[in-house]
């Protein structure tokens, strides 16, 4: 009902972070695939001749947690599909958006950029947040490849190019940005 929703909404904007405790669970796993030793086989099998165990353990482990379900943000996107003139909505909607564009997960904080950009009040508002989530993305891109270059090539580049290109498309830059 609509009473439950407004009070979970606003329980939500209270928070002091949205996680989905991915990073734990990752850091546990990981420990836990550690500290049972793979054959070279093994380690050859999953990460090519020159791979290394450790690359093939995170593997595993980032393998296993990635497929863990997260919460459905379908409601908070309903509830902050049109605020209005509601201020007290607009702010809960917008301290949600910050929450989770500051998520644990690449997709926790591309719906925290997506809702931010629903609630944007200008064209160029909304340009504002997509630059910042290119240059977010890049700058984790960046990090991110000097702490291991395998994650940066299957995930790093994913957020900064999705963003340029929903910007380009949006906002008819063409194949030229």
């Amino acid at each position: 009902d609509d009473k439950a929703a407004r009070a979970a909404l606003a329980r939500a904007a209270a928070a002091t972070e949205f996680s989905t405790y991915y990073g734990v669970l990752l850091h546990a796993v990981l420990e836990t695939t550690r500290a049972l030793p793979m054959s070279a086989p093994l380690v050859h099998e999953l990460t090519g001749a020159d791979g290394n165990a450790y690359a093939a353990t995170y593997m595993i482990a980032a393998g296993n947690v990635m497929y863990l379900p997260t919460p459905s943000l379908a409601p908070v996107f309903e509830a902050c599909k049109a605020p209005g003139k509601n201020a007290m909505l607009r702010a809960q909607c917008a301290r949600i958006a910050h929450l989770l564009a500051w998520g644990d997960t690449v997709i926790a904080r591309a719906a925290g950029l997506a809702l931010q950009e629903r609630l944007a009040d200008s064209a160029d508002a909304r340009a504002r947040i997509l630059s910042g989530a290119i240059v977010a993305g890049l700058i984790g891109t960046l990090v991110q490849g000097l702490i291991d270059t395998s994650t940066l090539v299957l995930f790093g580049l994913w957020l900064p190019t999705m963003a340029l290109a929903l910007a380009s498309a949006r906002y008819g830059l063409g194949e030229s940005a």
